[in-house]
């Protein structure tokens, strides 16, 4: 016999019933199976800047954690560190890292499980004061 093949629409739960025929015709008994389709969720970043200001030239300590509502890997660690717009740490672990800032920034984080679906971004802005004389 071939098999059956078909779709169900994510957050639905649907009862599917199987029966078989022998080669004479006879009908089996039913089989029924619960099936629940639930939509992937993006991980959640978790960012700590510390200090988030001062007087520059000022070194920030950048922590980027990340934890997957379903359990899934966090596979991939993105971070924005300089406030540019563009991702320039990207790796499959926690980010740690000393940043040294000169004017204020944005920096931002995300973070992608190991099924593709990227979390939202998370963001902290650090303010730099100009130096005392």
């Amino acid at each position: 016999a071939e098999p059956i093949n078909f779709s169900l629409s994510f957050d639905s739960t649907t009862t599917v019933r199987a029966q078989c025929e022998d080669d004479l015709g006879s009908p089996s008994s039913n089989a029924f199976q619960s099936v629940t389709v639930h939509q992937n969720q993006g991980p959640t970043a978790s960012l700590t800047v510390d200090p988030n200001g001062g007087a520059a030239p000022l070194d920030v300590q950048i922590d980027l954690t990340c934890t997957d509502p379903e359990g899934s890997v966090v596979s991939l660690y993105e971070l924005d560190a300089d406030g540019d717009g563009k991702f320039e740490v990207s790796q499959e672990s926690a980010v740690s890292m000393v940043q040294t800032l000169n004017e204020s920034v944005l920096i931002r984080a995300q973070c992608t499980d190991d099924e593709g679906t990227t979390g939202r971004p998370v963001g902290q802005t650090v303010v730099i004061t100009s130096p005392s004389p």
